[in-house]
């Protein structure tokens, strides 16, 4: 299991982890239990990793089909352009004389 996984995985309740692995290897990949009990501790830490993986694409996917979050995405968008343009203007170098630009200079 890679370090995020393990991250994620340790906050988790007893319950949360019976959730996850119902969701993710039960439902998801069609297996038992049974199965699950069988895998090794390195083979359950690989699936792991994966179902996290997949959850956070499942998240994304959710995420972007929400016409709200997209609007709120495009915003900020925007207000990084602004701000990212804002900051260079103010930061900005005259290449000849190496001085400030003092254009914005509040």
């Amino acid at each position: 299991m890679n370090a995020q996984s393990y991250a994620k995985w340790n906050q988790m309740s007893v319950q949360q982890k019976q959730e996850f692995i119902a969701k993710y290897f039960i439902e998801k990949c069609k297996q038992t239990v049974d199965q699950w009990n069988l895998l090794s501790e390195q083979q359950k830490g690989t699936l792991i990793d994966a179902f996290f993986e997949l959850k956070a694409d499942e998240d994304e996917l959710r995420a972007i089909s929400d016409p709200n979050f997209r609007r709120e995405l495009a915003r900020l968008k925007g207000l990084t352009h602004h701000l990212e343009q804002d900051a260079y203007n103010k930061m900005a170098v005259n290449p000849q004389t190496g001085v400030r630009n003092m254009k914005y200079k509040k």
